[in-house]
């Protein structure tokens, strides 16, 4: 049974593709979910969606190492 563990969340689309596209071609095994933001937060922050990225526990070091590689 695989267990994941919550990465990152995130707003910006293009940055989540971005991230996805690098665990694809690292192997790493990853679940994308997409959160709807509620009408009231929406007016707050302007965003429709929020995407959630798990990674398998076994492989989060490695994901954490490349997100991290990214923001810098």
């Amino acid at each position: 049974m695989n267990k994941e563990i919550e990465l990152i969340r995130t707003s910006d689309c293009s940055y989540k593709d971005k991230i996805i596209k690098i665990f694809v071609k690292e192997r790493i095994s990853y679940l994308q979910k997409s959160k709807y933001v509620t009408i009231f937060n929406r007016c707050m922050t302007g965003n429709k969606e929020i995407y959630v990225i798990y990674v398998d526990i076994n492989q989060y070091e490695q994901a954490n190492r490349i997100l991290k590689s990214l923001i810098s």
